[in-house]
Protein backbone atom coordinates (compact mmCIF):
# COMPACT_ATOMS: atom_id res chain seq x y z
CA UNK A 1 0.00 0.00 0.00
CA UNK A 2 2.56 2.35 1.06
CA UNK A 3 4.67 1.43 -2.05
CA UNK A 4 2.21 2.60 -4.21
CA UNK A 5 0.98 5.41 -2.88
CA UNK A 6 4.26 6.80 -2.70
CA UNK A 7 4.49 6.30 -6.42
CA UNK A 8 1.20 8.62 -6.86
CA UNK A 9 2.53 10.75 -5.15
CA UNK A 10 5.73 10.92 -6.29
CA UNK A 11 4.02 10.88 -9.70
CA UNK A 12 1.92 13.85 -8.58
CA UNK A 13 4.43 16.34 -7.54
CA UNK A 14 6.51 15.64 -10.33
CA UNK A 15 4.09 16.83 -12.57
CA UNK A 16 4.03 19.92 -10.55
CA UNK A 17 7.52 21.17 -10.73
CA UNK A 18 6.95 23.68 -12.57
CA UNK A 19 4.98 25.71 -10.41
CA UNK A 20 7.95 26.80 -8.74
CA UNK A 21 11.71 27.40 -9.10
CA UNK A 22 13.98 24.44 -7.41
CA UNK A 23 15.54 27.44 -4.87
CA UNK A 24 12.52 30.30 -4.57
CA UNK A 25 13.90 32.65 -2.02
CA UNK A 26 10.66 33.49 0.08
CA UNK A 27 10.33 36.08 2.90
CA UNK A 28 11.63 33.67 5.85
CA UNK A 29 14.26 31.55 4.14
CA UNK A 30 14.05 29.47 0.39
CA UNK A 31 11.48 27.30 -0.56
CA UNK A 32 13.48 24.06 -2.29
CA UNK A 33 11.67 20.72 -3.76
CA UNK A 34 12.74 17.65 -1.78
CA UNK A 35 13.21 14.44 -3.87
CA UNK A 36 9.76 12.30 -2.44
CA UNK A 37 11.44 9.09 -2.86
CA UNK A 38 14.46 9.83 -1.05
CA UNK A 39 13.14 11.61 1.77
CA UNK A 40 10.48 8.18 1.93
CA UNK A 41 13.27 6.06 2.31
CA UNK A 42 14.82 7.94 5.25
CA UNK A 43 11.92 8.50 7.00
CA UNK A 44 10.68 4.74 6.84
CA UNK A 45 13.77 3.72 8.30
CA UNK A 46 13.35 6.27 10.80
CA UNK A 47 10.35 4.76 12.35
CA UNK A 48 10.95 0.67 10.94
CA UNK A 49 14.85 0.29 11.03
CA UNK A 50 15.64 2.49 13.69
CA UNK A 51 12.60 3.02 15.67
CA UNK A 52 13.13 6.53 16.46
CA UNK A 53 8.73 7.57 14.95
CA UNK A 54 5.97 5.61 15.60
CA UNK A 55 2.18 6.31 15.41
CA UNK A 56 1.78 8.09 18.55
CA UNK A 57 3.85 10.75 17.12
CA UNK A 58 3.04 14.10 16.19
CA UNK A 59 5.15 15.69 13.46
CA UNK A 60 6.06 19.32 11.97
CA UNK A 61 7.43 20.15 9.00
CA UNK A 62 8.70 23.89 9.88
CA UNK A 63 8.50 25.45 6.67
CA UNK A 64 6.10 22.86 5.17
CA UNK A 65 6.31 24.11 1.27
CA UNK A 66 4.52 22.60 -1.19
CA UNK A 67 3.30 19.90 1.72
CA UNK A 68 5.24 16.73 0.36
CA UNK A 69 7.10 15.75 3.67
CA UNK A 70 3.44 16.19 5.25
CA UNK A 71 2.14 13.44 2.10
CA UNK A 72 4.90 11.40 2.57
CA UNK A 73 4.06 11.10 6.58
CA UNK A 74 0.13 10.55 6.04
CA UNK A 75 1.21 7.18 3.63
CA UNK A 76 3.74 6.35 6.51
CA UNK A 77 0.54 6.69 8.77
CA UNK A 78 1.76 9.48 11.44
CA UNK A 79 -0.16 12.22 12.03
CA UNK A 80 1.50 15.55 10.64
CA UNK A 81 0.97 18.74 10.42
CA UNK A 82 2.81 21.71 8.49
CA UNK A 83 3.60 25.97 8.96
CA UNK A 84 4.56 27.48 5.81
CA UNK A 85 4.90 31.21 5.79
CA UNK A 86 4.21 32.39 2.25
CA UNK A 87 1.03 32.78 1.44
CA UNK A 88 1.23 31.41 -2.51
CA UNK A 89 3.22 28.17 -1.31
CA UNK A 90 0.88 27.32 1.44
CA UNK A 91 -2.39 28.30 -0.70
CA UNK A 92 -0.47 25.35 -3.47
CA UNK A 93 0.17 23.34 -0.46
CA UNK A 94 -3.42 23.00 0.46
CA UNK A 95 -4.69 22.45 -2.81
CA UNK A 96 -1.95 19.33 -2.95
CA UNK A 97 -3.15 17.98 -0.12
CA UNK A 98 -6.82 17.78 -1.22
CA UNK A 99 -5.92 16.54 -4.89
CA UNK A 100 -4.04 13.95 -3.12
CA UNK A 101 -6.82 12.69 -1.17
CA UNK A 102 -9.18 12.93 -3.62
CA UNK A 103 -7.39 10.84 -5.82
CA UNK A 104 -6.78 8.27 -2.69
CA UNK A 105 -3.17 8.57 -2.37
CA UNK A 106 -3.24 9.75 1.16
CA UNK A 107 -4.93 8.14 3.73
CA UNK A 108 -8.12 10.51 5.00
CA UNK A 109 -7.44 9.10 8.65
CA UNK A 110 -3.60 10.98 8.48
CA UNK A 111 -4.86 13.95 6.55
CA UNK A 112 -2.17 16.67 7.64
CA UNK A 113 -3.12 19.67 9.36
CA UNK A 114 -1.73 22.48 7.47
CA UNK A 115 -1.63 26.74 8.43
CA UNK A 116 -0.08 29.37 6.90
CA UNK A 117 2.23 31.10 9.38
CA UNK A 118 5.32 31.25 11.27
CA UNK A 119 6.75 28.30 12.58
CA UNK A 120 8.98 30.09 15.80
CA UNK A 121 5.28 31.95 16.77
CA UNK A 122 3.16 30.46 19.46
CA UNK A 123 0.45 31.83 17.83
CA UNK A 124 0.55 29.07 14.84
CA UNK A 125 0.42 26.40 16.84
CA UNK A 126 -2.46 27.70 18.75
CA UNK A 127 -4.43 27.78 14.78
CA UNK A 128 -3.62 24.14 14.62
CA UNK A 129 -5.36 23.45 18.07
CA UNK A 130 -1.78 22.02 19.56
CA UNK A 131 0.99 23.60 21.35
CA UNK A 132 4.60 23.71 20.61
CA UNK A 133 5.37 20.94 23.30
CA UNK A 134 3.07 18.42 21.99
CA UNK A 135 5.26 18.06 18.90
CA UNK A 136 7.47 15.00 19.25
CA UNK A 137 9.31 15.47 16.01
CA UNK A 138 10.39 18.19 13.74
CA UNK A 139 11.57 17.97 10.55
CA UNK A 140 13.17 20.97 8.91
CA UNK A 141 15.06 21.91 5.89
CA UNK A 142 17.60 24.14 6.84
CA UNK A 143 15.66 27.24 7.61
CA UNK A 144 15.98 28.83 11.09
CA UNK A 145 17.07 25.69 12.67
CA UNK A 146 19.14 27.81 15.25
CA UNK A 147 15.82 29.17 15.89
CA UNK A 148 13.76 26.55 16.13
CA UNK A 149 16.49 23.84 18.04
CA UNK A 150 16.53 26.68 21.01
CA UNK A 151 12.65 26.96 21.30
CA UNK A 152 12.78 23.15 21.32
CA UNK A 153 15.46 22.87 24.22
CA UNK A 154 13.40 25.44 25.86
CA UNK A 155 9.93 24.42 25.50
CA UNK A 156 9.59 20.90 24.27
CA UNK A 157 9.61 17.65 25.96
CA UNK A 158 12.81 15.68 26.83
CA UNK A 159 12.90 13.07 24.33
CA UNK A 160 11.65 15.22 21.50
CA UNK A 161 13.48 14.66 17.66
CA UNK A 162 14.66 16.77 15.05
CA UNK A 163 14.95 16.10 11.70
CA UNK A 164 17.24 18.59 9.92
CA UNK A 165 17.50 17.98 6.23
CA UNK A 166 20.79 19.70 4.83
CA UNK A 167 21.39 19.74 1.36
CA UNK A 168 25.49 19.50 2.27
CA UNK A 169 27.18 17.96 5.12
CA UNK A 170 26.99 20.54 8.07
CA UNK A 171 28.87 20.48 11.88
CA UNK A 172 25.08 22.13 13.17
CA UNK A 173 24.58 21.51 16.87
CA UNK A 174 22.54 23.07 19.36
CA UNK A 175 23.41 22.85 23.24
CA UNK A 176 20.70 20.93 24.67
CA UNK A 177 20.23 18.18 21.97
CA UNK A 178 22.21 15.28 21.22
CA UNK A 179 23.06 14.15 17.26
CA UNK A 180 21.80 10.78 17.27
CA UNK A 181 22.32 9.73 13.56
CA UNK A 182 23.26 11.14 10.75
CA UNK A 183 22.43 9.39 7.36
CA UNK A 184 23.78 10.48 4.00
CA UNK A 185 21.08 10.47 0.65
CA UNK A 186 24.31 9.79 -1.36
CA UNK A 187 21.93 9.90 -4.70
CA UNK A 188 21.10 13.84 -3.98
CA UNK A 189 24.05 14.56 -2.36
CA UNK A 190 21.74 15.19 1.02
CA UNK A 191 22.24 14.27 4.34
CA UNK A 192 19.59 13.34 6.97
CA UNK A 193 20.52 14.61 10.89
CA UNK A 194 18.43 13.43 13.65
CA UNK A 195 18.85 14.93 16.98
CA UNK A 196 17.03 14.42 20.05
CA UNK A 197 16.44 16.86 23.11
CA UNK A 198 18.39 15.52 26.36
Amino acid sequence: MADQSLKHINEFYNKLEFRFDLFNTIEKGTFVTGSIKHIFKVLQALITEFKLINEKDLVLDAGSGDGRICAIFSILKIQSFGIEFNEHVYQSSIENINELLKNEYIPLQYKPKIIQGDFLDNESYSKLEISFSDITVFYNYVTYQDLITEKIVKESKVGTLFILHSPCPTDFSCSGLEKILDIPIKEIYHVIYVFRKI
